[in-house]
């Protein structure tokens, strides 16, 4: 038993408790609502500038506002999508429905809208962190510092100012649901009111939400026991008694329903093709024990930060034995101090889980060793940690002015450095060129710098190509992208060799294949531009650039007959194509197959109907319709006038 942790030990070490009755959840009591909007308007003029950031090719393209699923709003079809949906390497039914809800409010092309939702979902989320922490503990004070510097971390900037991570914002949203009514839950169960299921349902309903918006609060049972410890004094120690047990079997709902969501966020995963690689376990664990000590170390120092940190070949053994020799002297310490600093050892194992998801242990992981997103829920631990720390600090010292106008300073930096890091998310060049500068060998921003820039700028493409390949082969963007680049440049002989590596790489992509059949094209190699392109089209026979291109190619060849099939389908599908039913009624017209050239013909009139070359494509089909049924009618006039054959007989 942990006599300090008695309530008269509470008031003399200033951890207050939640008062015996407390006064009723939802409604305002003093200066807390003054607080939240404090906090609100700090969020919205600290992230105001991420209004006018543009929406990202990185996801957002293909994600948003190219998704016809969700650009459109709400629709019983894309409701239905959002919710069975596996092929974006995230199961968030309930993301996608905030997506809708912007694109059916603000206008499609205007990104300021969407940042806009991202920024108010922050400051909900930073109130709803104020207002738990002052629930569990009951120190305003060391609460709103806690929300406030979580509010205006660098570290967030990723998950605010990126609209495609809206994930992070949304979980956490109805995460804080979800522990608020544990809390409340918490209460009532010490009295006899009976009211407790209803908020024992609250909380498994609200953390189903958060797990529909991002299956990132997987380890919310295990924080919920720790919460059980520190603050809320419901586990008084570590021991499996009877007390404690009844504790774990309360928690068994919520991790049976961690099971399935989990299966199907990992199937999502498996169809997006989000992992990338596949490094050892060593690697692996030596990449999570040394993440730890840098995430450690942007909080405390968050300079450099980029939204992208490439993954390693290697860590040099020493730097993993000093972050596992500094991982266990912490841990140590947490224990050694739990009696009298109990939000030590909470703040820490807050910390240490909630990374246990995105670590890389226990899965192969994609090509980000670190994400600043991925701190968005375990910070907190380590604020706790730091604010109660420095708060017990002052009182021991007798120092509250200075740390009072240093913690000012402090907050007044972070701002500042918040505020100049969301400038490098304006655009997707600033984003990647950043990304590449701050850090060393990143393969991945290179690719994606190359991309951006292969349109505007095609021989810096070339060189941010050739640089990601010659970090990292094994990565198919960066070989595709150089393909295309040396394409671009006319240097066909590489880029198939290239486009070669790339699909060795991946044999699922039809791009690959797409762009090696028109290199080929290119360099005069029609047999060959014409297998690759039907590799492609077997891939993907519903895509319609790949039916166009390969029916374009067979023509070429005089391969008419191969053509008149993809040609007919293509039309089925793109009914408003004049050009599609001009190339099939050529074919059928060049096959004899007058009729159907005709009524081609005629669609495509009916589509461009001021088109000179259709109506004499047109014409020229009825006169030959004319002169073959005029030939027709000569040859059975002919046949009839002929004299019977002499006949001997």
């Amino acid at each position: 038993m942990r006599s300090s942790f008695s309530p008269e030990a509470e008031k003399k070490e200033d951890f207050p408790i939640p008062p015996a009755s407390p006064k009723p959840f939802f409604r305002s009591i003093g200066r807390l609502p003054l607080l939240c909007g404090l906090l609100s308007a700090l969020v919205i003029g600290v992230f105001w500038p991420s209004i006018h950031c543009q929406f990202q090719y990185y996801d957002e393209n293909n994600y948003l506002v190219d998704n016809d699923h969700v650009n459109h709003g709400f629709t019983w079809n894309g409701i239905h999508w959002a919710f069975t949906a596996l092929d974006r390497s995230n199961w968030v039914p309930l993301t996608w429905l905030t997506h809708m809800l912007d694109f059916q409010v603000y206008d499609y092309y205007e990104p300021w809208g969407h940042h806009l939702t991202n920024v108010l979902f922050h400051a909900a989320n930073v109130s709803l962190l104020f207002l738990l922490l002052q629930r569990m503990t009951g120190a305003v004070g060391r609460s709103f510092i806690v929300a406030a510097l979580f509010a205006i971390h660098p570290l967030r900037v990723e998950s605010v100012t990126w609209i495609s991570e809206r994930k992070d914002v949304v979980s956490f949203f109805f995460g804080m649901l979800a522990f608020l009514a544990y809390v409340r839950y918490a209460e009532e169960s010490k009295k006899t009111s009976g009211r407790q299921d209803r908020f024992y349902l609250l909380t498994l309903l609200f953390f189903v939400f958060s797990l529909m918006g991002k299956a990132t609060l997987v380890t919310f049972p295990c924080l919920l026991l720790l919460l059980d410890y520190w603050p809320l004094g419901r586990m008084q120690n570590f021991k499996l008694d009877r007390s404690n047990l009844l504790l774990l079997v309360e928690k068994i709902p919520f991790f049976l329903l961690i099971v399935p969501i989990s299966i199907v966020a990992k199937l999502a995963e498996q169809a997006g093709h989000s992992i990338l690689l596949h490094p050892p376990l060593v690697l692996r664990l030596q990449t999570a024990l040394i993440s730890y000590l840098r995430y450690l170390e942007y909080m405390f120092w968050p300079v450099n930060l980029s939204s992208n940190y490439p993954y390693p070949n290697s860590w040099p053994t020493a730097e993993s034995w000093l972050a596992a020799a500094v991982l266990l002297g912490l841990s140590i310490l947490a224990l050694v101090m739990r009696a009298r600093r109990p939000y030590f050892l909470i703040g820490w194992l807050w910390y240490v889980g909630t990374l246990v998801p995105v670590n890389g242990i226990l899965e192969q992981i994609g090509s980000p060793v670190m994400a600043d997103r991925y701190t968005y829920i375990p910070m907190i631990g380590i604020l706790l940690i730091v604010v109660w720390g420095v708060a017990d600090l002052a009182k021991f010292l007798r120092l509250r002015l200075a740390l009072l106008v240093m913690g000012s300073l402090v907050s007044l930096l972070l701002i500042a450095v918040t505020r100049h890091d969301i400038a490098y998310w304006k655009d997707d060049d600033s984003r990647w060129s950043h990304a590449a500068a701050v850090t060393r060998n990143n393969w991945t921003a290179y690719a994606n710098l190359g991309v951006v820039v292969s349109t505007t700028d095609p021989d810096r493409a070339l060189d941010c190509f050739e640089k990601s390949v010659e970090i990292y082969p094994g990565y198919v963007e960066s070989q595709l992208g150089l393909a295309n680049s040396l394409s671009l440049h006319k240097r066909y002989p590489e880029a198939i060799e290239h486009y070669r590596i790339a699909w060795a790489l991946d044999t699922d992509d039809p791009r690959t294949q797409f762009f090696w059949s028109e290199a080929c094209s290119s360099e005069r190699l029609p047999n060959e531009a014409i297998y690759h392109m039907q590799i492609a089209h077997v891939i993907d026979p519903d895509k319609t650039i790949f039916m166009e291109s390969l029916a374009r190619l067979l023509i070429q060849e005089q391969r008419i007959s191969e053509a008149i099939p993809l040609l007919k389908n293509l039309c089925a599908i793109q009914t408003g194509n004049a050009e599609n039913f001009d190339m099939l009624g050529h074919c059928l017209l060049k096959n004899g197959q007058l009729d159907g050239a005709i009524q081609a013909f005629q669609a495509s009139l009916s589509l461009a109907s001021n088109t000179l070359a259709a109506k004499q494509s047109l014409a020229s089909a009825i006169r030959l319709k004319q002169q073959q049924a005029i030939m027709h009618s000569a040859t059975n006039g002919a046949a009839m006038a002929q004299p019977p054959a002499f006949n001997p007989k």
